[in-house]
């Protein structure tokens, strides 16, 4: 679980891995906003390397959206 933004905030989405290239990742939004404990609840089972939670930036709470770093 990778955690890129402010705990502080009331609504997360859910974020998978779609492509590797060395260090770098896309991530791909997979849920719609929700709070903290769901998202963990969901969160809980899956593999904590091809998943994460995000908050904080709107741009990234469409569903099917995706995240590039730089």
């Amino acid at each position: 679980m990778i955690l890129t933004s402010d705990p502080n905030y009331d609504r997360w989405v859910l974020q998978r891995r779609v492509y590797r290239r060395s260090n770098k990742c896309s991530w791909k939004t997979i849920s719609a906003p929700m709070e903290f404990g769901s998202a963990m609840q969901i969160l809980s089972p899956l593999p904590l390397e091809t998943y994460r939670l995000m908050s904080g930036i709107e741009d990234f709470f469409a569903i099917n959206s995706i995240q590039r770093e730089e």
